[in-house]
């Protein structure tokens, strides 16, 4: 008799449960932007985009683009954070973020890019380019972050982008 009782207990809050809707806005839905920003020039998506630093010549640089077919044209990168998150583009300062560079860069069409060197990385943010050997490649400690206007004056900020230095 008890087994029943439970058994018809368990039904009853497994039908309550799965008889709920969604509604609205949940945290863990995957949100996207109407007009994606890419990094076309990424080697490795892993999970944010990744472009590629020689070790020897210590030069990277970051290749963005809009979809043609959008419509929009991208004005300038207006601003770029170095950090762990994209918070000082949306009044927050988190004291692991810095202002990588803050002067426009004119964007052409549909694509801007903008080119850095690891010395200016650790210029910048005072960490040092992690070492490695001939047969390992290693990330910068900070990911980069771009917050775009296109031509409406609309703004698009980019997924965290990382940056491998490789021997």
């Amino acid at each position: 008799m008890k087994i029943l009782k439970y058994s018809l207990i368990c039904i009853a809050l497994m039908a309550g449960a799965s008889s709920c809707e969604k509604d609205g806005f949940v945290p863990l839905s995957d949100v996207r932007p109407a007009i994606p920003l890419i990094v076309s020039n990424g080697m490795e998506f892993r999970p944010g985009y990744t472009v590629r630093a020689s070790r020897a010549d210590g030069n990277f640089k970051f290749d963005l683009e809009i979809p043609a077919s959008s419509g929009r044209s991208i004005k300038e990168i207006t601003n770029i954070v170095a950090g762990t998150g994209p918070g000082r583009f949306f009044s927050r300062t988190p004291s692991t973020d810095f202002v990588y560079i803050n002067t426009p860069i004119a964007g052409t069409g549909n694509k801007a890019s903008f080119a850095s060197t690891l010395t200016q990385f650790t210029a910048i943010t005072k960490r040092a380019v992690p070492a490695n050997n001939a047969a390992n490649a290693v990330e910068l400690p900070l990911q980069f972050f771009f917050l775009v206007t296109l031509d409406d004056n609309s703004t698009l900020v980019s997924e965290p982008v990382r940056v491998l230095v490789v021997p």
